[in-house]
């Protein structure tokens, strides 16, 4: 029988060490559309995305325009990203655990076979989803699952940022968070999710002791 332990992955600064390579290519772009660059890295993981617009004068009227050409800029550049070190073996010791996996993404999914296959991680995940938008996570998650035959109160969705943990909840998925990606521990704090982890090492007692 299928083991109904389903870990839905967020994949960009969860699975794959994309940030700096984002950061570089977004200073970049603002710079050609006006808006104020990223001049304080560590500041900016500490933003919500509100603070983040504001700070970098970015109008809320321009963002269903600027954030999908920007993404686009991003999925051209980061099919050779690496996966953050110790990644790989955590995701198999899980699936040995019992767990399957799949991933739900803003990225494209062409991109993310590329970057897995590149990483011979490509044999680790049953499906890859993505969606074009910003936000809207939490219809795919809901699809994955259903596709997958799972059942909700058996997944787990894990991700990096403030709108991962809003995605699951909207699906109505626990969620839990890594302090490698975008946004930072402290922040991820204040929405309380059910773990954050520190260390790649760390997901697995974490995810087994739900």
């Amino acid at each position: 029988m299928t083991s109904q332990r389903l870990l839905l992955w967020d994949f960009d600064g969860t699975l794959a060490d994309t940030l700096p390579l984002a950061l570089d290519l977004w200073n970049r772009f603002a710079l050609r559309r006006g808006f104020e660059p990223v001049r304080d890295v560590t500041a900016a993981r500490h933003m919500t995305m509100v603070q983040f617009l504001k700070a970098h004068r970015i109008p809320a009227r321009q963002i269903p325009a600027v954030f999908p050409e920007f993404l686009r800029t991003v999925r051209s550049s980061i099919r050779h990203a690496p996966l953050f070190s110790g990644i790989p073996d955590v995701l198999r010791q899980l699936r040995a655990g019992g767990w399957r996996h799949a991933i739900v993404s803003s990225n494209a999914p062409s991109v993310i076979h590329d970057c897995l296959q590149h990483n011979s991680a490509s044999d680790l995940f049953e499906t890859v989803i993505g969606t074009s938008r910003l936000f809207g996570k939490g219809h795919r998650i809901r699809q994955t699952i259903r596709k997958l035959g799972a059942r909700s109160a058996e997944c787990l969705y894990i991700g990096d940022e403030l709108r991962d943990v809003e995605a699951a909840r909207e699906a109505d998925v626990r969620v839990g968070c890594v302090s490698w990606g975008l946004n930072t521990a402290e922040l991820l704090t204040t929405v309380s999710p059910e773990f954050i982890a520190h260390e790649p090492a760390d997901l697995i007692g974490l995810i087994e002791n739900l």
